[in-house]
């Protein structure tokens, strides 16, 4: 029996009538025009209070019901002693053209309310978003309105934010679409990618009978020890930067700014070190193997200030607190630096979002350094980052191996990552496999409900010299509802991405299942998928 009957079955006699099968025959598109106001009666039932309203079919995107709506509204703590407001908000959007799946879309950063504004369910679905593929979507908020960290005070809301919002959300959210269609989902899809990523493990792992497919995207899996990094990432380039005469605070920019060639000269010597060792010189490295011996010393355009700080960027902090990144030629890209130095007028994300993260939900007692998030970073102790950051990780840290009851269930997870992500480490996510690989009896079991994809040259989630550009959902739902394991996905590149050469215009490439990568045939066009093979290394 599929997981949306199994889910049937534990909302209530409401959705015993859903006619439920056992070979997912019934995915045709269904047109509706119900009534939306209808569906409101719901909200007892549910403990939620929501409003609904009709949405005109506009930009390429159908008609549809709209359900917004409020989960265990409460007071609770902010920042400094303050009173708080909480809820589980969601977002949920119906489709005229229903396909019978449901899309549960991860959020992003801290989460609050400001996820609720993007819920088309784009990133993964290649040139045409989930909702206009007739998917019935949803997205949550994370269990706090606000577009901040001062949630991080409530013991209560950092629970919902680590995984318990997906728990509230899922099961109301197919509720209403049960009640709108009068029929359950015939399967259900989480896809998220970075923080978005972490909640589709979390899914995969705490809720393994959720979802029949998840995509995690450059998942921040162990998010706690990802904001730990970040303030390490930071001093090295403080260390280096110029100081602002006004505020005598670093400007991180300066350590690579931005007019200078810096970064690119690190990305052609890697480019020189191990380019051609996927078969190809192609300004991309398909085998990242070959880069472990690279040695920014070589690097004649850099001082020793800068190789220094690059160094110690990619060996991670000290006392084995986050692991090491890969050498990769997307270091280039702008959405390296928008994470880690940032740009005039700016400091880096890391240094922002990151570090005022890292004091308020990531470490325990929490800390409101929202007014000065550098300052917090350059101060923080890591000798005890372990023990100040525990308690958070028991809770939002996704880094469970045991995907036994999700394989049992089965359920599919597919992962992919940017070789070139400055924030969430690649060597992270592929040691987390490794463990899976060894944990589940190698590729030939694990492989059959959990792959993972490296993207040369991307940077987090998206952007870089990269073929970037992928359609990971249908890859999905083959695997799911065809039982059809991707064997490879082309990836092609972005037509608006301003950082990649004009004779990488129609460039793709095949996306592989580690630990394979894509190597030329020696033969055919250099810009062609076709022309490589998803090969196992030596």
């Amino acid at each position: 029996m599929n997981k949306s009957c199994l889910w049937a079955l534990a909302i209530g006699a409401l959705l015993l009538q859903t006619g439920c099968d056992d070979d997912h025959t019934d995915v045709t598109t269904q047109e509706t025009t119900r009534d939306c106001a209808g569906i409101a009666q719901a909200a007892t039932d549910l403990n939620a209070r929501i409003e609904t309203h009709r949405v005109a079919a506009a930009d390429g995107l159908p008609a549809y019901c709209e359900v917004s709506g409020r989960i265990n509204e409460r007071t609770g703590n902010g920042p400094d002693g303050t009173a708080a407001p909480y809820y589980t908000g969601f977002l949920l959007r119906m489709p005229d053209n229903w396909n019978h799946r449901f899309y549960f879309q991860g959020g992003g950063g801290t989460d609050g309310n400001q996820v609720l504004d993007q819920v088309q369910g784009a990133r993964a679905a290649g040139d045409r978003s989930a909702l206009s593929r007739g998917f019935a979507i949803v997205a949550t908020n994370g269990g706090h309105p606000q577009n901040d960290v001062g949630f991080g005070f409530d013991d209560q809301a950092r629970i919902d934010y680590g995984y318990n919002a997906i728990a509230q959300v899922a099961p109301t959210a197919r509720t209403l679409i049960s009640q709108y269609y009068d029929q359950a989902p015939t399967y259900s899809y989480f896809v998220g990618c970075s923080n978005g990523g972490r909640q589709a493990m979390q899914a995969s792992q705490r809720f393994p009978d959720y979802f029949d497919g998840i995509i995690a995207g450059d998942p921040g899996w162990n998010l706690t020890q990802v904001a730990v990094d970040e303030a390490w990432n930071t001093q090295q380039f403080a260390r280096i930067a110029e100081t602002d005469p006004d505020t005598g605070t670093p400007q991180l920019w300066t350590a690579f700014p931005p007019d200078d060639d810096d970064l690119a000269a690190v990305s052609d010597a890697i480019l020189d070190y191990c380019d051609a060792a996927d078969g190809l010189r192609d300004g991309m490295v398909n085998r990242p193997a070959a880069c472990t011996g690279f040695d920014i010393a070589t690097v004649d355009a850099l001082s020793d200030g800068q190789k220094q700080a690059l160094q110690a960027f990619h060996d991670g902090p000290p006392n084995d607190l986050y692991t090491t990144f890969p050498w990769d030629p997307g270091i280039r890209g702008s959405g390296w630096r928008l994470w880690t130095v940032g740009s005039p007028g700016f400091n880096g994300i890391n240094a922002a979002m990151g570090a005022s993260s890292l004091a308020a939900v990531f470490t325990t007692p929490p800390t409101n350094a929202e007014d000065n998030p550098l300052a917090y970073a350059l101060n923080f102790d890591f000798d005890t980052a372990a023990a100040q950051t525990a308690p958070s990780s028991r809770i939002i840290d996704a880094d469970s191996i045991d995907l036994e009851a999700f394989d049992r269930a089965g359920g599919k997870l597919l992962i992919y990552q940017g070789m070139a992500d400055p924030v969430f480490s690649a060597d992270g996510i592929i040691g987390y496999y490794d463990r899976l690989l060894e944990a589940g009896g190698g590729f030939q079991s694990v492989g059959d409900y959990a792959r993972l994809f490296r993207i040369p040259g991307m940077n987090h989630c998206a952007g870089g010299p990269a073929t970037d550009q992928f359609d990971a959902l249908t890859a999905l739902q083959a695997w799911v509802e065809d039982d059809e394991p991707p064997a490879r996905i082309v990836a092609a590149v972005d037509p608006d991405n301003t950082e990649i050469p004009d004779d990488w215009a129609d460039r793709t490439r095949p996306l592989c299942p580690y630990p394979q990568y894509a190597a030329y045939n020696g033969t055919g066009d250099v810009n062609d998928a076709n022309s490589f093979t998803c090969s196992t290394p030596d």
